[in-house]
């Protein structure tokens, strides 16, 4: 990849939506757009190109069977497995029943962060009834991507999940119509979703407003057994959603029969700096109602740079005097 060629492309490509979308018949002014759009910034600035750090290595997976903070089969499922160092401090938290932010960059593996402690979790309670983990997202697009990956990791395991949007269909279909990618342990419709309650379930905070006030959803809760609630890209709420989610959460907690401790609330954001934990402490605080601290909130860390032992200098080139006049 070539990453002044690709901004190049980008930019022209944006050009030409906005200029074909919102078109210009006077010839004049729209040579003075163009010349705006073209020096002055109007529409983009960089490009600009950072270099990405190596995270700071943790224990591989079978380190924390061996140490007992996980189950055995949890590292079947994620076999040769390394964590990065904010992963495993996260899943410590989260197996001793701490509240914890996994705040680290887009694409650190802030899923599994949590996902490892609650697969773990359900995999020691799989005997028992009930929904274990409520993970929330702000779009139905990011459920969709989670599903993909927990009938990856789940299948064959008897862990079960499912998502309860919108777009869950409303009666369970036969064995024969069930997709070939789609794992047992997947539940499909709303109505097997309330009679057999999943382990995970995947669901936005409007669809979960639903659940709570519709009488053949609330049966999902009915067996009090939810140990884990998952807020993904909780910085987003904030403002008067932020006040409505925070609503949604009491609510939620008191049906569930959480309101006096027990449920282990977990949020992610890649927007926190290190010097922001105790503002952020604060919001969750207020956003779960449980006691974030400064030590709740998980920053990433980074591997020093090493310095080359010996600098690469490229061959001087040959220049043909022609080519120069």
């Amino acid at each position: 990849m070539q990453p002044l060629a690709l901004a190049q492309n980008l930019r022209a490509e944006y050009r030409r939506y906005i200029e074909t979308t919102f078109p210009i018949l006077d010839t004049d002014l729209s040579q003075q757009v163009g010349q705006k759009i073209e020096h002055e910034h109007l529409l983009w600035k960089g490009p600009y190109i950072s270099l990405s750090r190596p995270f700071t290595r943790g224990v591989a997976i079978a380190e924390l069977v061996r140490e007992k903070v996980l189950h055995p089969e949890t590292a079947r499922i994620f076999s040769g497995w390394t964590l990065y160092d904010h992963q495993e401090r996260a899943t410590r938290k989260l197996i001793n029943k701490e509240h914890t932010i996994v705040a680290s960059s887009t694409g650190s593996g802030k899923t599994e962060a949590f996902l490892i402690p609650i697969i773990d979790y359900c995999l020691r309670h799989r005997n028992t009834p009930g929904t274990k983990a409520v993970l929330l997202y702000p779009m139905n697009a990011l459920a969709n991507d989670q599903l993909k990956r927990l009938r990856r990791l789940l299948k064959g395991t008897g862990v079960t999940f499912a998502r309860y949007t919108g777009d869950t269909q409303a009666t369970e279909m036969t064995q024969e119509e069930r997709p070939a990618d789609v794992p047992d342990e997947e539940i499909l419709s709303r109505s097997r979703i309330q009679k057999e309650p999943p382990d995970i379930l995947l669901t936005n905070y409007a669809m979960l407003e639903l659940l709570l006030v519709r009488r053949e959803d609330q049966r999902i809760f009915s067996h009090r057994q939810v140990h884990y609630l998952v807020l993904d890209e909780v910085h987003t709420y904030n403002g008067a959603r932020g006040i409505e989610v925070a609503c949604l959460i009491r609510r939620f907690k008191e049906h569930v029969g959480r309101s006096n401790g027990g449920l282990i609330c977990v949020g992610t954001s890649a927007t926190v700096k290190g010097e922001d934990t105790g503002e952020v402490a604060d919001f969750a605080s207020k956003l779960f109602a449980e006691a974030f601290t400064n030590k709740s909130v998980v920053l990433e860390r980074f591997d020093p740079p090493t310095p080359l032992a010996h600098a690469y200098w490229p061959p001087v080139p040959h220049l043909d005097a022609r080519v120069l006049d």
